[in-house]
């Protein structure tokens, strides 16, 4: 998971995110945007991460935590 919080990426985010899809960007792993509460407007997200769906904290539908658990095993609804 990479976690968006109130003041955005910070200087470091986009090298992390960088090494993490190094690491964990290949056939069957899973890498999960999330944008905390908190966090004013759309988050900006590095074009690799992009891809990816975002779970958004802010919103209660759908459910954020069960978006995350789908996330986390591959199963959905």
């Amino acid at each position: 998971m990479v976690f968006i919080g109130p003041n955005g990426p910070g200087p470091w985010q986009d090298l992390e995110v960088m090494a993490l899809l190094q690491q964990f960007g290949k056939p069957g792993r899973r890498i999960i945007p999330v944008i905390l509460e908190g966090r004013k407007g759309s988050p900006r997200f590095p074009l690799f991460l992009g891809v990816w769906h975002a779970v958004d904290m802010r919103e209660p539908k759908p459910d954020p935590f069960q978006q995350l658990v789908g996330g986390i095993t591959g199963e959905k609804d």
